[in-house]
């Protein structure tokens, strides 16, 4: 019995300790993006609307700059208040701004996936550099690793921006490992063969399509 007893308490020191590092891990990542520009003390003093944008969008974009500042008054240590700051700073176009503000609601709460895909897709999509995208998708794969369209918005970056077709390759099956060969991943990989001329991969993701889900479009009857 003590014997027992110590084992559920090392197994207990264990957890606290992998859950720890895990936390430290993440942070450390983070504190290393080049972004050098520090969350201030009112994350609004430098909110401006585009001078070119039309009434319309004005307006819209004044009404999300209300509602954000009033979710900032009511709980401003809440990580879902810096997620909304990072939207709206990207909406203004602000995306250093934005990142800054997703890299805050990550350090409000470590496990936050949203914090580290909106960053990835700034990355992506506004500031076009790849490489960070990569790195963050990957962190957010860490902290989620069964959501699937991470790992197909990971592939597609390296495939078609950094070029590098053996990572995104990797990146599919890691995929179809850690979900358990979910239909999004398995169909992406099966075009990505296609694209690339590999008909004996391509020729076995079709199998598992057609096996694992017979009555999708893409299994073959």
């Amino acid at each position: 019995m003590k014997n027992k007893k110590i084992l559920i308490y090392f197994v207990a020191v264990v957890s606290i300790v992998a859950v720890g590092y895990f936390i430290y891990d993440k942070e450390i990542k983070i504190k290393g993006d080049n972004t050098n520009i520090g969350v201030t003390t009112n994350p609004f003093a430098n909110i401006t609307i585009p001078e070119d944008v039309d009434e319309a969008t004005r307006a819209v974009m004044q009404i999300k700059i209300d509602k954000t500042m009033e979710m900032y008054e009511e709980k401003p240590e809440a990580w879902e208040t810096w997620a909304s700051i990072g939207n709206l700073k990207v909406l203004l176009g602000d995306y250093d701004g934005a990142i800054v503000s997703y890299r805050e609601s990550i350090s409000l709460q470590s496990n936050n996936i949203l914090g580290y895909r909106n960053i990835a897709e700034v990355y992506k999509n506004n500031l076009k550099d790849y490489e960070k995208a990569k790195e963050y998708y990957s962190l957010a794969i860490e902290v989620n690793p069964g959501d699937a369209e991470l790992f197909v918005a990971k592939a597609l970056v390296e495939e078609f921006q950094l070029k590098d077709i053996e990572s995104a390759e990797k990146t599919y099956l890691e995929g179809l490992s850690k979900t358990n060969n979910n239909f999004e991943i398995l169909n992406r990989a099966l075009t990505f063969y296609q694209r690339n001329n590999n008909p004996e991969k391509e020729k076995l993701m079709q199998e598992k399509i057609n096996e694992l889900y017979p009555g999708s479009a893409a299994a073959i009857k």
